[in-house]
């Protein structure tokens, strides 16, 4: 694993002063790191974590001068579109859709998982036996879609809501993955980071139709960590009998142990990651 705690400018002395690796790939965070460590590549590439998308930028800026190197960076596409603020730089690839979980959600490993972790007494099934996956990937995206709108909006507005500490549980039904709108706001308002701020507000503006037509695409608005929380509450209840067995970090590393490489290569971001990295 990289060193976590570095500053951007002691990972670009770091890099300048390296013999070893000419390819470096900067991510925002340790998950990234975990996916692209267990990948094979033509060329002997560093993953290092910057912790944070400006650091992935500013070290990619800070490393444009030297020679013989090539750096690349990978952020994550987030709501910035939504906004026009989006980060543009020739060596930083963007993620295709919001996040790299969603990249994962939209990959075969979901239907993997499911076989592997669901019950079949309570999935949904196709004539042919096998999991609707279809359905149940439906269902999540809606859920995810609703609490992204959220994230989105707030965004958007300004408003400084702190998403960070939320326990998914508290506020989704295990049953029917229905959202306590009432429950999350109480939630939410429990955070001394969200004090003072009128979250009751924020939900009813954030449900409205104030997405740019261009956004609306669930992809781009699910947040990938609302996403793997609600697969994890899923087989509490609904879709298998495990009770709080998976957290939404074991969903997480399932969907990257169950991805392969030939289909992670096949999505835009990882294409433009090798084109930089063949240049």
């Amino acid at each position: 694993m990289s060193e976590i705690s570095q500053l951007p400018g002691e990972i670009i002395t770091e890099i300048a002063m390296s013999h070893i690796y000419p390819d470096w790939i900067i991510l925002e965070g340790e998950s990234d790191e975990r996916l692209f460590l267990a990948r094979t590549f033509s060329t002997q590439i560093k993953a290092i974590v910057a912790k944070g998308w400006e650091n992935v930028c500013e070290i990619v800026q800070g490393c444009e001068s030297l020679a013989k190197k090539r750096v690349v960076g990978l952020i994550d596409r987030d709501y910035r579109d939504i906004t026009c603020s989006q980060f543009r730089h020739q060596k930083i690839v963007l993620t295709d859709y919001r996040d790299i979980e969603n990249i994962l959600f939209e990959s075969s490993a979901l239907l993997k998982i499911y076989t592997e972790y669901g019950s079949f007494e309570k999935m949904p099934r196709l004539e042919n036996g096998r999991v609707n996956i279809s359905e149940i990937k439906q269902e999540i995206s809606q859920t995810a879609f609703l609490l992204g709108k959220l994230r989105a909006y707030c965004f958007k507005s300004g408003v400084n809501v702190c998403f960070n500490k939320i326990d998914h549980a508290k506020f989704i039904n295990d049953r029917d993955l229905s959202i306590n709108f009432e429950k999350l706001s109480r939630h939410l308002c429990g955070f001394p980071e969200n004090h003072g701020i009128s979250i009751d507000l924020q939900l009813t503006a954030s449900q409205a139709e104030w997405i740019p037509e261009e956004y609306k695409s669930p992809i781009l608005i699910r947040h990938g960590h609302d996403l793997m929380a609600i697969i994890a509450i899923s087989f509490r209840k609904k879709w298998a009998s495990r009770g709080g067995q998976f957290s939404r970090v074991d969903i997480e590393s399932f969907f990257r142990i169950s991805i392969s490489d030939e289909e992670l290569r096949s999505f835009g971001f990882w294409k433009n990651i090798e084109k930089l990295f063949e240049a």
